[in-house]
């Protein structure tokens, strides 16, 4: 529960200092925050033992909300990054000059990717047709790779922290809490995945 606390919080005061609304450029980091730290940490979680907010729920249920917040965290960045370009093109600014801007398209990019990924899990009978692989084997492969775009993710926002938009606005205990805010979110995410497929992974005869 302390997961979803940190991320509702973070967001909440990113989403104050934005100040959606403000300007074009507020709507931004509204709507990656929502899009990460929201949408696609519930998206994971849904299925964790000990820390999903639908513990009780059948895994058809949890696999529809997984899916679908996948799909509202994949529109969100979609979203948030078309603003930033405008805001760019607006500005006669080049794009993608900074550590954060290329971390930024590659993240949003590979998300939509792992979107089409658990889509081809998800619609298994129809993807068998061109991916030749087992499911499990295809399942295995979508949450390793969901860890990798989390991962991507934690160091989008961690490099977002040091842009001059942050330092002006959030500085001191704030920031350091952000900080700390990121990196216990994206280590609850590996944790989800790594418990989950350590099992799976471990050579048949291991610990006996």
């Amino acid at each position: 529960m302390a997961a979803h606390v940190v991320a509702v919080v973070f967001c909440a005061y990113i989403i104050y200092v934005a100040g959606p609304g403000s300007s074009l450029f507020s709507w931004h980091p509204t709507l990656m925050v929502l899009a990460y730290m929201a949408a696609m940490f519930e998206a994971v979680l849904v299925f964790s033992p000990k820390s999903s907010l639908v513990p009780q729920m059948s895994h058809h249920v949890k696999v529809t909300l997984h899916w679908s917040l996948a799909v509202m965290s994949a529109l969100l960045a979609v979203a948030g990054f078309a603003v930033i370009f405008q805001v760019k093109e607006n500005n006669n600014k080049e794009h993608f000059t900074s550590w954060h801007g290329l971390l930024g398209v590659v993240t949003v990019g590979y998300s939509c990717m792992q979107l089409l990924g658990g889509s081809a899990v998800k619609y298994y009978h129809l993807s068998s047709r061109v991916i030749k692989m087992r499911l499990v084997d295809l399942k295995m492969t979508h949450a390793v790779s969901g860890v990798a775009a989390f991962v991507l993710v934690t160091a989008t926002l961690m490099s977002a922290l040091y842009s001059n938009w942050v330092a002006q606005r959030v500085q001191g205990i704030a920031w350091m809490a952000c900080a700390l805010a990121v990196s216990w979110v994206g280590l609850v995410v590996a944790n989800q995945v790594v418990e989950a497929y350590a099992a799976r992974l471990r050579p048949r005869g291991a610990g006996k």
